[in-house]
């Protein structure tokens, strides 16, 4: 009886350790996804802005994205809180933007309550937004996450349901092809993508992704009516890995 017994609670040890090893694996598997510390020199309507991207890991499958975009005359920046599961499904938390410029001060922040299945929008001076959470949702942030996973899974479709400055929109990226993109730090092998602009005719933005280097990103330019942006990469690390050009001998 003693053999019996210890074989069954043997049995369900066993059993409870496959259990939770299968509700974990999703998290195991999230190493994915790297982290980087990105420099950029940036051009805003002809004036020199400098730009920062940083991604850090929180915990095991847990991280925090930091985006800082400076000039003399105010600054923008951005934060997002995320999880990575099954190797690339990016589940957001939160994100707050902060801008000052110009003495004009502007801050908006989402949180997602997903145990309740609602998002809270928060524009300053204005009253909180409290919308269901339907699908998956991304803030501005976590949608080019998403991107970036999605290319390197191989995907095709690029299409993603966004809260931005407290409506849901639809983000559609397509890809325009692969090419060698030559940067300050020399070529670079990258992903060149377009934002499809259905009903804003008059805005276009391309950006270039580093095909070597986790998709980051290396260059960007905006074009809206009046206004240009421009952004490229100065330097930078994956991995604590500096970025490098490619050896064209």
């Amino acid at each position: 009886m003693t053999t019996i017994g210890t074989r069954i609670k043997l049995l369900i040890f066993l059993t409870i350790s496959l259990l939770l090893n299968s509700l974990f694996a999703e998290v195991s598997q999230s190493s994915t996804l790297k982290e980087y510390e990105i420099e950029y020199e940036a051009k805003f309507n002809g004036l020199d802005v400098t730009a920062s991207y940083e991604l850090s890991r929180i915990n095991e499958n847990v991280y925090q994205e930091k985006t800082s975009i400076k000039h003399l005359l105010g600054e923008i920046n951005e934060k997002a809180e995320f999880a990575v599961f099954r190797e690339s499904q990016v589940k957001p938390y939160s994100y707050i933007m902060e801008r000052a410029l110009f003495g004009s001060k502007r801050q908006e922040s989402i949180d997602f309550l997903w145990d309740q299945n609602i998002l809270v929008y928060n524009k300053r001076n204005n009253p909180k937004k409290t919308l269901p959470i339907t699908t998956d949702i991304y803030d501005p942030t976590t949608a080019k996450i998403q991107l970036r996973l999605d290319l390197k899974k191989g995907k095709n479709d690029f299409s993603y349901n966004v809260m931005s400055k407290g409506k849901s929109k639809t983000y559609e990226y397509k890809i325009l092809g692969n090419e060698i993109l030559m940067t300050p730090m020399g070529p670079l092998s990258a992903i060149k993508v377009q934002r499809i602009q259905k009903e804003k005719k008059n805005r276009d933005t391309i950006f270039w992704l580093a095909r070597d280097w986790d998709y980051v990103l290396i260059k960007l330019s905006h074009r809206e009516k009046n206004e240009t942006y421009t952004l490229e990469i100065m330097s930078g690390s994956v991995s604590d890995e500096i970025i490098t050009p490619i050896n064209n001998s």
